[in-house]
């Protein structure tokens, strides 16, 4: 079964509990809303799983719809040609341990 690994902090509490799988959520940041959906035309069992979950993130003027890899690309993109390229800051992924997607298993060879 498709899903997205949501793991977070309670406020007040500083245990962090178990990953847990979810079909979609959202949350809000600074006025930001950042949606991810796995499933299109329904949720779980009824409905159908997305190869590439779909991302929507929008504030008060507009919405963007890209898939997860589109996201990384315009930022890598940012990074590379951008005049304020250093405002993001990134590095080597050497601590975060990234759950694998069912679903999109990598390739080999």
């Amino acid at each position: 079964m498709k899903s997205i690994k949501l793991q977070c902090q309670r406020l007040g509490n500083n245990t962090i509990p178990p990953i847990k799988d979810v079909g979609w959520f959202s949350a809000t940041v600074d006025n930001v809303k950042i949606s991810i959906d796995a499933y299109k035309d329904g949720s779980g069992y009824a409905g159908t799983p997305r190869t590439d979950s779909l991302m929507e993130i929008a504030d008060e003027r507009e919405v963007f719809e890209l898939i997860p890899e589109q996201l990384l690309h315009i930022i890598r993109f940012y990074v590379a040609y951008a005049s304020d390229k250093d405002s993001v800051i990134h590095y080597r992924n050497k601590h975060h341990y990234i759950s694998r997607d069912a679903i999109k298993v990598p390739q080999k060879g």
